[in-house]
């Protein structure tokens, strides 16, 4: 372990995401007003995957593979969404939800860490950061 790793695990197969969700999402307009191609999407309605759930998805994702650390996604994303934030702001100005979601599978003392540098990125963006821990045994 080093100072700036202090945790015995890094979390396994972490996505970091970029995620807005309006019960009327479109897509199309999401993509036009932050100039960046999401990597999936869904119309607003029934999901079979997440029931109960009806509000539309655009997501950007990064990641998901073993070797890529939350630190290197987080850097990834925070590069391609620098010039963003005002956007961003605008669509949370019309009634989007919209965060930044860091997942993976934690087990015991599993955790990650981010550089001053990617609070700040965070904090620029001025978006929710949401952490979601899968602890199922793999």
């Amino acid at each position: 372990m080093t100072k700036a790793e202090p945790f015995a695990h890094q979390w396994v197969i972490p996505t970091v995401s970029l995620v807005v969700q309006k019960a009327d999402l479109d897509p199309g307009y999401v993509t036009s007003i932050l100039g960046i191609a999401p990597t999936s999407t869904r119309l607003p309605g029934a999901d079979a995957w997440h029931p109960g759930s009806t509000d539309g998805l655009w997501v950007l994702r990064r990641g998901g593979h073993a070797a890529d650390t939350v630190s290197e996604q987080l850097d990834a994303m925070l590069a391609s969404t620098a010039g963003a934030a005002r956007a961003l702001r605008e669509l949370a100005a019309s009634g989007h939800r919209i965060s930044l979601r860091i997942q993976g599978y934690a087990g015991n003392n599993a955790g990650f860490h981010l550089t001053g540098a990617q609070v700040g990125g965070l904090a620029a963006l001025g978006v929710a950061l949401e952490v979601v821990p899968n602890t199922n045994e793999r």
